[in-house]
């Protein structure tokens, strides 16, 4: 249960995470 745990804590950081580096680089293409 403790992995269960962990991973749902972590998920959203790692989604946020990858949602804000694709973004970033979203962004300086269209510079």
């Amino acid at each position: 249960m403790t992995l269960w745990v962990r991973l749902a804590y972590r998920a959203p950081l790692l989604y946020a995470n990858s949602f804000v580096i694709l973004f970033v680089i979203y962004v300086q293409s269209c510079i």
